[in-house]
């Protein structure tokens, strides 16, 4: 059983082991020859790093040669091979070692990129609850036919492309679209496979499953790109492929002019361009890896290059260089403190899962209660200072801790309702506070005060309400 064991071991690391050996007695092979005057065991410890890293190598040679064709490979075993019969030992060795490496690092990095593929593949989920005749199954994702509907739980990843019949959440699209902020979901609205509902139940009709949603698409797109060849790959591999003719020809046509086999061979060993031949495909492959690993879909290596000749880029949207991390921009009371507002809708959003919530906690953690884009000033006790120079004493000050509410419920598309201290406290949109009897004046609706701490543009208003209970 072991010994089985480091077979597999053995055949799935062969590329790696084969460099490392093949290394290590290049490395001590080199070693015997300069720091000793052990010439014939440095001489054969280099032939064995030769024959280690090369005999994959002159393998794969015999194949091309067999198929009448004269590859890189056929043109290493030459140089390595002419090198040892010249007594340049040194150099056949290095030869073997460097493209044997170049080898493994070409296979490490298809792995990442099978990896990255791999993680794609993993964002939807495998299995999908479907309602079918009143009941609900769970079935395979694949299965799933379009038109059925998918219920998809809180916290759940979605299985299919469609849309929304029934229900309110926020969705994590972040995997697919690379939107940074979570993004509401009501009925009508459009939901992709692989993304995450955050926190309310949804029911989805189906319009893709398997192989027809959008992640797949995106996983088939980033297989084609790293099929599809850059200009540099296609003018690398035409230049292989006259090349190595070209170097053997000469190497021959040098011999049949002066009769001199060192010369021919030499010719073999610095005309051995390796390291050219391997460094673009690794290079562009491993580059749209990282990057569909990283949500950058890159179409080919084509666009890969012409990216790299980029010096300047214009973005046309706003917010699309933001983080998508929510700051709390304005506090305004009514009939209360701003600051005492901003503790109380903290105390109620402590135990929300909403992305906005952590915005509000956090902004009530800080002295100051408003957050700014840098620009505006602020009053303070001691005159005037700008509100960066505001925030920047805030993050240093301690932070105090935000209590805990006594009861906690989400009203899914509307807010969250807490308890805290014997009041109520509402947190939402208009919706909830009209649903729980919350007269909401058109004062504070619409509020027409002419000033505010911060100068910006908040695009989610927050309205809390406190009743006695």
């Amino acid at each position: 059983m072991e010994t089985r064991t480091i077979e597999q071991y053995v055949r799935k690391h062969r590329t790696a082991l084969v460099a490392t050996a093949s290394g290590i007695l290049y490395g001590g092979g080199w070693t015997l020859g300069y720091f000793t005057s052990l010439n014939t065991a440095s001489a054969a410890v280099l032939i064995t790093a030769a024959v280690v890293g090369g005999y994959d190598i002159a393998r794969a040679a015999y194949y091309e040669v067999k198929s009448r064709t004269l590859g890189i490979k056929t043109l290493v075993t030459l140089a390595a091979v002419g090198a040892i019969a010249i007594g340049a030992y040194w150099e056949a060795a290095a030869v073997v070692f460097l493209f044997s490496f170049g080898s493994y690092l070409e296979g490490r990095t298809m792995r990442k990129t099978r990896n990255a593929l791999q993680e794609l593949l993993e964002l939807a989920p495998d299995t999908a609850t479907v309602r079918r005749d009143g009941e609900l199954v769970e079935v395979p994702a694949h299965e799933v036919a379009v038109g059925d509907v998918v219920v998809v739980k809180p916290g759940e990843k979605i299985p299919v492309d469609g849309d929304v019949v029934e229900g309110e959440s926020t969705v994590n699209q972040a995997p697919v679209t690379g939107e940074s902020a979570p993004v509401r979901k009501a009925p009508g609205d459009e939901l992709y496979a692989g993304t995450v509902n955050q926190d309310g139940a949804l029911e989805v009709r189906t319009t893709g499953s398997g192989s027809d949603t959008t992640l797949q698409r995106i996983i088939e797109r980033v297989e084609h790109a790293q099929e599809a060849q850059s200009p540099t790959e296609s003018l690398i591999d035409r230049f292989a492929k006259y090349y190595t003719p070209g170097v053997i020809a000469l190497s021959i046509g040098a011999y049949a002019v002066t009769q001199n086999a060192i010369l021919s061979l030499t010719l073999l060993v610095i005309g051995c361009p390796g390291a050219l031949v391997i460094g673009p495909p690794v290079s562009i492959v491993s580059a749209i890896g990282n990057a569909a690993r990283s949500g950058v879909l890159m179409k080919g290596g084509e666009h890969l290059e012409r990216a790299g000749k980029i010096d300047l880029v214009a973005f046309d949207k706003t917010g699309t260089l933001t983080k998508g991390e929510a700051t709390v921009a304005d506090v305004e009371g009514f009939g209360t403190t701003a600051d005492d507002a901003l503790e109380l809708a903290a105390i109620a959003e402590k135990k929300s899962e909403h992305h906005l919530a952590d915005a509000i906690v956090e902004a009530a953690r800080k002295p100051t209660s408003v957050a700014s884009d840098g620009g505006t000033t602020t009053a303070t006790d001691g005159g005037t200072t700008t509100a960066r120079e505001a925030d920047t004493a805030a993050a240093g000050a301690e932070q105090p801790p935000v209590p805990d509410p006594e009861d906690f419920n989400v009203v899914p598309g509307k807010g969250v309702v807490a308890r805290y201290d014997g009041h109520e406290l509402l947190v939402g949109n208009r919706a909830l506070l009209e649903e729980r009897d919350v007269d909401v004046s058109q004062a504070v609706a619409d509020p027409s005060a002419p000033a505010r701490t911060a100068a910006t543009l908040p695009s989610t208003s927050c309205v809390t309400g406190l009743s006695s209970a």
